[in-house]
């Protein structure tokens, strides 16, 4: 299984997002063949999303995971996204207290 890890940015990125990402991945580790990061700097909207989906797509990802560059990923997202086999996929996560979004 390929899974490319695409985040648009402009150009920062919360190290808690990065640190996010890769403990889900490292949960994960065993059941990928192949992971690769993807990232855009200074491109506006849809072109910084639209050329990360076109990269990936030229890797030939089999999943693509769209984190956003201030996103905390809780534990086990990256896991119950691969389980639910579903062709789109979206986690609801905390934005502040008490406060979620998707």
């Amino acid at each position: 299984m390929k899974l490319a890890v695409c985040l648009a940015t402009r150009g920062l990125v919360h190290s808690r997002t990065i640190e996010s990402v890769l403990l889900n991945i490292d949960e994960n580790w065993n059941r990928m063949e192949n992971t690769a990061l993807f990232f855009t700097h200074d491109l506006p909207i849809p072109d910084a999303q639209n050329n990360l989906i076109e990269r990936a797509l030229d890797w030939r990802a089999d999943w693509i995971w769209m984190v956003e560059e201030d996103m905390l990923i809780p534990s086990g997202v990256l896991r119950a996204m691969l389980e639910d086999g579903g062709k789109i996929v979206a986690v609801d996560y905390p934005v502040g207290e008490g406060r979620w979004s998707t």
